[in-house]
């Protein structure tokens, strides 16, 4: 009021918060957005906050917000309307209808359920329920306030990462001057760029047909399985790839659980799940790879035909 600027600290800095329900502010923006795009051959922009919890105490909007979070979604719609689906935000309040990456908020660097690795999975899943498909996880290996991430944790966050819709970095791998962990990351780099073009792709066409997410939890398949239900690492990729995400540290043997089907897993084993109630395999784990499975359209387990050739493309070891 009066003319003045209620300024709000944001990363240690003052700050003067756009009107994103103005017109001017938006014109404003969208020019200073476009003369950086011209002058420098910007393709897109990431575009961070919009949370209500920027606005300064004592706001005054030129449109009154019925609801605060009015603030946020004008803000993503903006973004989505002049930038498309290329660009990323990540508020996304009542915008289901817009087909772009959301961030998830920062996790720490660490393994921890609460806001850690494990806590990856757990958003990506909860943001695709809600109608969010196209999930763009934290930076691997978290946001690095404390210090750089365990080298095992970097590798199980790229690996988990490669199934997901986008993939970012923290850090490059090569900072670790580890060969066997930049291996290991380049390899999930790659597996993300065949699952992209094999599969996810595919699945964000289905998303304007069906509605449904990308990433699906175990019980999506399997609704009436306590396994299902209660399974806290793996996920599916559509319906017909599944995931054990390995989100603890110094796992050496896993047991995973395959809904009724008949799967090929990562190393071309040929695995029989026809029983009702599914079936649970225990598997050895080495640091090179996550585990993964293909379902096979069958009439048993010996006359396979392939749903996709995902799984001839890429092994695990």
């Amino acid at each position: 009021s009066n003319n003045q600027v209620n300024l709000v600290k944001v990363r240690d800095c003052d700050c003067a918060v756009l009107d994103m329900t103005s017109d001017d502010a938006r014109n404003w923006l969208l020019r200073q957005l476009l003369r950086v795009q011209f002058d420098y051959g910007v393709d897109t922009f990431k575009f961070e906050g919009g949370e209500v919890e920027f606005l300064p105490l004592h706001h005054i909007t030129k449109v009154a917000l019925i609801n605060p979070n009015f603030f946020s979604e004008q803000y993503a719609r903006f973004a989505s309307k002049y930038f498309g689906g290329l660009q990323m935000g990540r508020v996304a309040y009542g915008t289901q209808d817009l087909g772009r990456f959301v961030r998830m908020m920062s996790r720490d660097s660490s393994w921890g359920v609460s806001n850690g690795l494990a806590s990856v999975l757990s958003v990506t899943l909860t943001m695709s329920i809600l109608g969010y498909p196209f999930v763009m996880p934290d930076m691997i290996g978290g946001d690095l306030v404390d210090s750089v991430p365990e080298k095992e944790l970097f590798i199980r966050w790229t690996q988990l990462s490669a199934f997901l819709p986008g993939m970012q970095l923290s850090l490059p791998p090569w900072e670790y001057s580890d060969q066997n962990l930049i291996d290991f990351c380049r390899d999930a780099v790659f597996l993300h760029q065949t699952l992209a073009r094999q599969v996810i792709v595919p699945l964000a066409q289905q998303v304007v047909e069906t509605g449904f997410p990308i990433i699906r939890p175990l019980w999506w398949i399997a609704p009436e399985s306590a396994e299902a239900q209660t399974s806290s690492n793996q996920f599916l990729v559509g319906d017909d790839l599944l995931v054990a995400a390995v989100l603890s540290p110094n796992v050496t043997r896993m047991d995973v659980f395959l809904p009724p089907g008949c799967w090929k897993s990562c190393n071309n084993t040929i695995i029989d799940s026809e029983a009702p109630q599914g079936k649970i395999v225990s598997i050895v784990l080495s640091l090179s790879h996550i585990p993964y499975f293909c379902r096979l359209s069958i009439t048993d387990c010996t006359r396979t035909v392939k749903r996709f050739t995902f799984c001839d493309l890429q092994t695990c070891s």
